[in-house]
């Protein structure tokens, strides 16, 4: 091999290297993220699910807070991060989570562990946008406590407690069960038409939609789950049109809430 040769296949190896950091790079980044928020009184009805539940009452429980991006609505962006140690959380933080991010199908530490590795660990938080309107979403979503910024973390060991943290002060901040029930939408067995229950939360943020999920049967629907877009800056906006081929709910398909 000639030194020419071997100086060529040398920098092709570091271009094909640069592509790839710049491919992995890519992957990772996110302009928007969604709240997954799963309704435990339909979940838990249909029922070998939720063995790992603490309490039986009925409640909207996390399921997931995602960066995602506007131009890839099939993808999760391409996250990388050590094992999750919830054993180093705060006893106060690790309560919380076992009450609002409960695991429902599996236990709760390998749910978040899995929640962390494949969507949190992209987080970032200090990754914030300007383009949002500031009069988006409910006053006190606008004003409330996590539109505070967030302080500087220096420690990346850090970074698992800040995220979950922050997900619970945005969840504990919106009152979906009260949306519904403004708009006389209470649980029952009663059906209501989708499109209703997708308005009511949709106003109730004051933005103009949200994804639902429900899980079909041969006679009936229950609403599985109800997702909410957020802005880099923490506020509720429009979920993209990409990602709304995700609500399976239907328009006027009727639904056990």
């Amino acid at each position: 091999m000639t030194g020419k040769t071997s100086f060529l296949l040398s920098l092709a190896a570091c271009l094909l290297l640069l592509v790839d950091a710049s491919a992995q790079t890519a992957r990772s980044e996110y302009d928007f993220y969604i709240l997954s928020l799963t309704w435990t009184g339909s979940v838990c009805r249909q029922t070998e699910f939720c063995p790992h539940r603490k309490d039986s009452s009925h409640r909207f429980s996390i399921h997931g807070f995602w960066p995602s991006h506007t131009k890839t609505p099939m993808k999760s962006p391409l996250c990388q991060a050590e094992p999750l140690q919830l054993d180093k959380f705060p006893m106060e933080l690790r309560r919380e989570l076992e009450i609002h991010w409960n695991g429902l199908y599996n236990a709760t530490d390998r749910f978040l562990s899995h929640q962390w590795s494949k969507h949190g660990s992209c987080w970032r938080p200090h990754r914030v946008q300007h383009k949002t309107p500031a009069n988006t979403g409910p006053r006190d979503i606008r004003n409330g406590p996590f539109a505070r910024p967030l302080p500087k973390v220096d420690n990346s060991s850090k970074l698992p407690q800040q995220y979950f943290e922050k997900v619970l002060e945005i969840t504990k901040s919106l009152n979906v069960t009260q949306m519904l029930a403004n708009k006389k939408i209470v649980p029952s067995q009663r059906t209501y038409e989708a499109s209703l229950v997708r308005e009511a939360i949709a106003k109730g943020m004051k933005i103009r939609q949200v994804i639902l999920i429900c899980n079909n049967t041969e006679s009936k629907s229950f609403l599985k789950e109800v997702r909410i877009c957020f802005g880099l800056n923490y506020r509720p906006i429009d979920c993209p049109e990409g990602f709304m081929a995700q609500d399976k709910c239907g328009v006027k398909r009727s639904i056990i809430y």
